[in-house]
């Protein structure tokens, strides 16, 4: 077995076949002899190593939940499959719940199963990790729903209080961007670079020509990283993907954050936001978006997702970094589109100090027990249409209008 963090799923996947009882061997070297300087050749699939060995590739398929391109690559690695009496292909993974995934146990439970699924904890693994590192894994996870994935194996379901939803994600995934338009890079900076300190936020995001507007996300940068070091990441994304503007959430950098992207680039296009919102309403309308299949992962982009898919804004009082990186991301790349309407400046209100909205009560909850700032589906954020404000998700109408 593999030392590392658990917990994992392991699959043995073979040819259709009838399944003999699953052992495992370990070979001791006793003895060894130099042969010199030989060349040796292997194969990278998402920076996992394949061999070949008398003509068959050898699976060494470690964490194929986050490979980029994972349908593809699995069917590919199972083209290997086709010597011998009973070629297999052993995988060891967090058990994130995708569509690769849920089949491969899907299948272990069939009549006819040729996979077979073991599981294991961190805790069964803590003698191979380093204490530091197993308190650590423990003191984030533990008591946590995403802990149950990462740390018991469990293969979750949505979370019903998420703003995002993997389902939604997995029906609108593109394999690759159609022609686009326009493309931003948007950073979440933490204000330090320790071990346990919060990620910073780096995702490229895009828009085709679309009416109404289809956002793309092309590639998720976070990582715990010193500002020089976010800079040069930030800026190395801008100039490979031709981007058009790095967008910089400054509240907690302030100037600081422009002058260490013009230490790399004295020439980038920048534009420094404000959250003047909290999380969970400035994610809301990027989540509607995926709800409308607007918004396309570009391949794989696990920790982005699972991060989308686990914060609950009721419950959970991290800080989402990733996520709000890429509603940054999207919130630049909308704003003003139809659909949107501007809702990033605060377009109700402005509509109604125009005139353009009816005087709405000052009194929250009105005489039939509704809220006038909360639709019955959920949502707090709210656009004009006409004289009208209607729900952002539902096209509801606001209560309290006349």
């Amino acid at each position: 077995m593999r030392k590392g963090r658990s917990p994992e799923y392991v699959f043995i996947a073979r040819r259709p076949s009838s399944l003999a009882r699953v052992g495992f061997a370990v070979s001791v070297a006793s003895t060894w002899e130099p042969v010199g300087n030989q060349a040796v050749y292997n194969l990278a699939v998402e920076r996992d190593h394949e061999f070949i060995a008398n003509g068959i590739i050898v699976h060494n398929c470690d964490e194929p939940a986050s490979w980029k391109y994972a349908q593809e690559a699995w069917d590919q690695a199972m083209f290997g499959l086709r010597l011998g009496n009973s070629p297999q292909a052993v995988v060891t993974t967090t058990p994130r719940p995708i569509k690769l995934i849920k089949a491969l146990i899907a299948d272990s439970k069939s009549e006819n199963p040729t996979v077979i699924v073991t599981r294991g904890t961190t805790y069964e693994n803590r003698p191979n990790l380093a204490p530091g590192f197993y308190s650590k894994i423990i003191t984030a996870y533990e008591g946590t729903r995403l802990g149950r994935q990462e740390l018991l194996a469990e293969v979750l379901d949505d979370n019903p209080g998420a703003l995002f939803h993997l389902a939604l994600i997995e029906a609108a995934r593109f394999r690759t961007a159609p022609p686009l338009i326009r493309i931003v890079v948007a950073i979440d900076p933490a204000v330090s670079a320790k071990e346990d300190s919060d990620e910073t936020g780096i995702i490229v995001a895009a828009i085709d020509g679309r009416e109404p507007v289809h956002v793309y996300v092309l590639e998720d940068l976070s990582g715990i990283y010193t500002p020089d070091e976010w800079a040069k990441v930030a800026i190395t994304a801008y100039h490979r993907w031709q981007a058009d503007r790095i967008v910089g959430e400054v509240n907690n950098g302030g100037d600081l954050v422009e002058a260490n992207l013009r230490t790399q680039d004295s020439n980038v296009s920048y534009k420094a936001v404000h959250a003047s919102r909290g999380k969970a309403i400035r994610a809301e309308p990027v989540s509607a978006m995926y709800e409308q299949g607007r918004v396309h992962h570009v391949g794989m982009l696990a920790k982005l997702e699972d991060q989308q898919t686990n914060w609950a804004p009721a419950t959970d009082k991290d800080s989402p970094d990733r996520m709000d990186a890429l509603v940054w991301a999207v919130t630049e790349l909308c704003e003003g589109t139809s659909g949107w309407a501007g809702w990033a400046k605060g377009e109700a209100e402005g509509a109604a100090k125009a005139g353009h909205v009816p005087a709405l009560p000052e009194n929250r909850i009105l005489f039939d027990g509704s809220n006038r700032d909360i639709c019955s589906c959920g949502s707090k954020v709210w656009i004009t249409i006409g004289d009208k404000q209607v729900c952002f998700k539902c096209r509801l109408p606001r209560p309290g209008q006349n």
